[in-house]
């Protein structure tokens, strides 16, 4: 199977850009009124990140091994790695200093080592799927595999690890997901049902 390649039309374009980038900017000018202007500017953007991840896992939820991807996937997958991307600069790059050791004992090793390996994965799924419509099964796997790590590591840093508007924003990307989720499972059982009806005539 192989994921839609067409070019993004304009209005495929202003809906996915249009919130990203008025989230980026506000991320970034908002972080100046508060009082460790860093550590808000990451906290806002991995905000900005959920947010633009919710639609493109739900649609992965739904679509995945049954229709191609669409470019409205391809355009969210795509700018909120570029969000998450920005937040680890500031979290790993100013706020650590780029140490790695301080990194993992503010988040424990495991956390740490999940971000560092979903901030190497993620970008590559998000490219790979703006150069290739072919997806053969290290493709498939790369990408299943991803958003996977991609849904957990935000539902621990969001909903687990923090509190506010960050943990409000993972619990609606969780549930947005599960009611997916539920909608594919339902929608395959009906399926079955159907064609066990349709064997039986």
């Amino acid at each position: 199977m192989m994921d839609d390649s067409r070019k993004p039309t304009l209005q495929q374009l202003t809906l996915a850009f249009v919130p990203f980038a008025f989230m980026i900017a506000a991320s970034i000018l908002v972080a100046v009124l508060q009082p460790a202007v860093a550590f808000a500017r990451a906290r806002f953007l991995i905000w900005t990140a959920v947010v633009l991840a919710t639609p493109a896992l739900v649609e992965f939820v739904l679509a995945w091994g049954r229709k191609p991807l669409s470019n409205y996937w391809r355009l969210f997958w795509t700018f909120s790695c570029l969000a998450y991307l920005a937040h680890f600069y500031y979290g790993f790059a100013i706020l650590f200093r780029g140490d790695a050791g301080a990194v993992a004992q503010s988040q424990g090793t495991l956390v740490a080592l999940s971000n560092y390996v979903v901030t190497g994965l993620w970008p590559l799924d998000a490219l790979l799927s703006w150069i290739t419509r072919k997806r053969p099964a290290w493709i498939r796997f790369l990408r299943f595999l991803t958003h996977f790590l991609v849904l957990v590591s935000f539902f621990l840093s969001a909903v687990i690890f923090h509190s506010g508007p960050g943990r409000w924003l993972g619990l609606a990307m969780s549930l947005a997901v599960a009611a997916a989720i539920a909608v594919r499972t339902i929608s395959t059982r009906q399926a079955h049902a159907r064609r066990q009806t349709a064997g039986g005539k």
